[in-house]
């Protein structure tokens, strides 16, 4: 008489993540099993004040998780491939961090001193590290008692307030000037 034993196959699990994402930027998780056989996959995301947990049929692992709302920090991504009996479980890991957007700056430019009847000219420059951006800013103009004024062609004498704002982007963080 003789025995023999048939031992699990081994299985693979692989988990993949953009290693750095710009706050408000939605990271997105890919899962890949080998083979594809039955089984449940959970995937597993911590970080300082977060925590997503979720167990996935492999068939569900045709498209990749997405994840948004995380805020800057480190975050820790564990998938476990839980396999029919027939295959060995795997693990597998990866970290991704969210990072701050980059920071900008509003310049206005407009004259300290017009006369009455002259048209007020009024620019803006926005920029982050030193280098020149692209993005909408919005210019109010405000008389003394704080009233938006729309036409700049002829200002009555006295006192403006000149404000600047971008609302920032999916790079960039909005400023106020």
């Amino acid at each position: 008489t003789s025995t023999v034993v048939v031992v699990p196959a081994s299985s693979i699990v692989a988990v993949g993540t953009n290693s750095v994402i710009k706050d408000g930027k939605t990271q997105v998780i890919s899962v890949v099993v080998d083979p594809e056989v039955e089984g449940t996959v959970k995937v597993i995301v911590t970080g300082e004040d977060y925590t997503f947990e979720q167990t996935y049929a492999v068939s569900e692992l045709v498209s990749p998780i997405e994840l948004t709302g995380l805020a800057v920090g480190e975050y820790n991504v564990e998938v476990v491939f839980t396999p029919s009996a027939n295959y060995e479980s795997s693990t597998a890991d990866a970290g991704f961090t969210v990072v701050p957007k980059d920071a900008t700056v509003i310049t206005i430019t407009a004259p300290s001193e017009i006369t009455y009847g002259d048209a007020l000219t009024v620019g803006t420059e926005l920029s982050s590290g030193g280098e020149l951006i692209a993005g909408d800013v919005v210019v109010v103009v405000k008389d003394a008692a704080g009233n938006v004024v729309s036409d700049l062609s002829k200002l009555d004498a006295g006192q403006y307030t000149i404000n600047a704002a971008f609302a920032g982007d999916d790079e960039f963080a909005g400023t106020e000037a």
